[in-house]
């Protein structure tokens, strides 16, 4: 959602201003704060597959951190739910 195209405008004056009333609605603020969400969830999980990518360069004690104190990988299953709901 974050690259989309805008919405199509149309070109009478009631018309855009009775579509611009709906894009204020309840509706597109829930579908703008599930875009941000998934958008944020994205980056999280980018972050941690370059961290993956690159776990044989960290030294064995960053990695038992993360996978042992943190437990990364139970981490990463809300930030997979919310890509998906």
């Amino acid at each position: 959602m974050r690259h989309a195209p805008p919405p199509v405008r149309p070109a009478g004056q009631e018309a855009l201003k009775k579509q611009m009333m709906k894009e204020v609605s309840e509706e597109h603020s829930v579908q703008q704060e599930h875009s941000i969400n998934m958008s944020c969830a994205m980056c999280c999980l980018s972050i941690v597959r370059f961290m993956m990518d690159h776990i044989d360069a960290m030294p064995l004690a960053v990695t038992a951190r993360l996978l042992d104190t943190y437990d990364l990988l139970m981490v990463l299953c809300p930030l997979l739910e919310t890509c998906l709901l």
